[in-house]
């Protein structure tokens, strides 16, 4: 993959955040905010590929801004989150927990005031400036090869260090994640042949992804909720919120135990 490719790629890319950043700027629209959030993914893999074994690579601070407006995204879509899973939980019946949805429409009213989404054109603009500026001339085959080799190794470390904390799955999660997108990419320029492989591998991973991602979810379901509970020790509904946690919990358990599993007892596949 050529400069060109790879420039055109990360256009295409910052078009997108830009075009979702727009839309969270303007309202708590949910699937932009998740949008907004799958591109800085993205971007941050192909970007972790490209800096990959570099020599003399420059940290050039292209995400560090962006990563603040993809932290604040993160932090309403959680919050969000948390409306939908209270909403499934108490089968819709918002009048039981209204003082707690109330609360959490208030801290995302409170997340949406601050500076970053407000100012997103400037920061994705100057991030996507200095981005450009320390592309290689072309990122090989052979670099996504060993770029793939290395990720797969830090996540078996992980994995083969015994103890799959929750904090581990969720680092495990962020290294596959990377491995995804730029496999994502790696299909579309990788040679020819291979192409249907490739695919499966990618397949895999999305399952594999998605499974953890339940995990990480409800995981952070239920550290909102301890966090609210501890905050408003008077919340009306807090009998309701104590068994929907209690529930919460049980599930965690079961979504983990098939995660481990999964981990330790599948090889990671590789696409080559």
């Amino acid at each position: 993959m050529n400069r060109k490719q790879i420039e055109k790629i990360i256009a295409a890319i910052y078009k997108k955040i830009k075009t979702h950043a727009k839309c969270f700027a303007a309202g708590p629209d949910a699937e932009a905010i998740h949008l907004l959030r799958v591109e800085y993914k993205k971007l941050r893999a192909l970007l972790k590929a490209v800096a990959f074994r570099q020599q003399h690579a420059k940290k050039t601070g292209a995400l560090k801004k962006l990563k603040k407006l993809y932290h604040i995204a993160g932090a309403v879509r959680e919050l969000q989150l948390q409306q939908q899973f209270i909403a499934t939980a108490t089968k819709n019946s918002a009048k039981k927990t209204r003082a707690y949805l109330h609360l959490l429409q208030q801290e995302i009213t409170r997340l949406k005031k601050i500076p970053a989404p407000l100012s997103a054109k400037k920061i994705i603009a100057d991030s996507k400036d200095k981005a450009c500026k320390v592309l290689p001339a072309e990122l090989s085959i052979s670099k996504f090869v060993a770029y793939f080799k290395h990720q797969k190794t830090i996540a078996e470390a992980l994995i083969k260090a015994g103890n799959i904390s929750d904090e581990n799955i969720h680092t495990i999660r962020k290294i596959l994640k990377d491995f995804y997108f730029t496999l994502k990419v790696y299909q579309k320029y990788e040679a020819a042949g291979a192409g249907v492989h490739v695919k499966k591998i990618e397949n895999y991973y999305y399952g594999l992804l998605k499974e953890m991602g339940s995990f990480c979810d409800t995981s952070a379901a239920i550290a909102l909720l301890k966090l609210h509970l501890a905050k408003q020790p008077g919340i009306p509904e807090r009998q309701l919120l104590q068994q929907v946690k209690k529930n919460w919990s049980k599930e965690k358990r079961q979504l983990k135990k098939s995660l481990v599993k999964k981990l330790t007892e599948e090889d990671l596949p590789l696409p080559y």
